[in-house]
């Protein structure tokens, strides 16, 4: 396991610091971007039920990192743009916030998100290994790879896990305030300048 997740922060590294020589405006990188940010927004989000365990925390960091990966890659060629962390930061933000809408709105929305990008996140690690043992770049995975799965359904036998993380993720994060790291950071940021 800490291979494998020494392996994924390095992909991300990698992709992160190359962003932005890709070519190409499509409608594929917007959606692959999209979805991934949204199961990154999802995640940081459960980092507020499960952040004081430091090995999940660890884990649920390195997923974060993973789709922020995808995230970047596509977004990176979809705008022809270098993504820096900080706007991954603040797009993040924003998805986090429509993601507790959402929860509040229809929680059963978040449950199938949830199940969806936990399967996209194991085709994704298993895309990395094999790319890894075939001595291919990491960063032509993240932007090869194919969009989020949406075969979960609500008679899936991952279900009820999925609602009970989830429900203590979003019932974790209602009790701190809602808030992101980025606005933290924003408030932080105009503190230092009163």
């Amino acid at each position: 396991m800490r291979n494998l997740t020494a392996t994924i922060c390095l992909a991300v590294a990698l992709l992160l610091s190359s962003v932005g020589v890709s070519l190409g405006n499509d409608s594929r990188e917007a959606s692959v971007a999209s979805n991934a940010v949204r199961c990154s927004s999802l995640y940081l989000i459960a980092t507020s039920a499960f952040g004081a365990d430091k090995a999940t925390a660890k884990s649920l960091m390195a997923v974060q990192r993973l789709f922020d990966g995808i995230y970047s890659g596509n977004a990176g060629k979809q705008t022809q743009k270098k993504i820096t962390n900080g706007m991954i930061s603040k797009r993040k933000s924003d998805s986090t916030l429509k993601l507790g809408s959402e929860y509040d709105r229809n929680p059963e929305t978040i449950y199938l998100l949830e199940m969806n990008c936990s399967l996209w996140r194991q085709k994704i690690v298993e895309a990395l290994q094999t790319a890894k043992r075939r001595g291919v770049d990491p960063h032509s995975i993240f932007l090869t790879m194919t969009d989020i799965p949406t075969s979960a359904s609500s008679s899936n036998s991952r279900w009820s896990r999925s609602k009970v993380f989830v429900d203590l993720a979003f019932s974790a994060w209602t009790k701190k305030g809602r808030r992101t790291p980025h606005q933290m950071l924003q408030e932080f940021m105009k503190d230092l300048k009163q």
